[in-house]
């Protein structure tokens, strides 16, 4: 597709639908990455996001740098919790690509030990609370120096047969909040 390509009516009918939930939807995303900054920030070795004074973050999804990353990848899938790593290519070895040292590409590497957690605007705060603090069950048990990991109800995971962080978009339906969970 190129910038050139005029949209059908439909596809612009829902554009501007979807312009009229901008300002909400990002709202409710910036609510939901202070939930996972509160849950998650305080873990040895996680690093969450930090917005520049003066300025704001739309927050698609939560990007977290976190150690040993694929294995918390794994084990969140498992449980159902929809995370990814990248939605781009990233290339830790780009200091070759230019000739230059790696020292000049410091943060090249780094970025492959990065997750992106959902907080989609379609999700409840019940559902990304739950979603935060499964995530911060699996790195305690991946790092039992982090913590011990609490009991958690195996329900807590799948609300309706439908994996935490999936529901994305306004034609997606996420799971109903379970009514009996009380995050603590």
């Amino acid at each position: 597709a190129s910038y050139t390509e005029r949209y059908s009516n439909i596809q612009a009918a829902m554009g501007l639908a979807g312009l009229g939930r901008l300002n909400q939807d990002t709202q409710t995303n910036q609510t939901h990455a202070r939930i996972m900054e509160e849950t998650l920030g305080d873990l040895p070795g996680v690093r969450v996001p930090k917005v520049p004074a003066g300025c704001s973050h739309v927050y698609y999804q939560q990007c977290i740098y976190v150690p040993d990353r694929d294995e918390l990848v794994r084990r969140c899938i498992r449980a159902g919790i929809d995370v990814e790593t990248l939605h781009v290519d990233h290339c830790p070895q780009i200091h070759e690509l230019f000739g230059r040292p790696q020292s000049a590409f410091p943060r090249a590497e780094r970025a492959g030990q990065t997750i992106q957690i959902p907080i989609y605007a379609s999700l409840s705060d019940l559902q990304v609370r739950r979603i935060a603090t499964k995530v911060r069950q699996i790195f305690q048990a991946l790092h039992p120096q982090a913590g011990q990991p609490e009991v958690v109800d195996p329900d807590l995971v799948a609300g309706a047969g439908t994996p935490l962080g999936h529901g994305r978009g306004p034609a997606a339906s996420p799971p109903g909040p379970r009514e009996d969970f009380v995050p603590q």
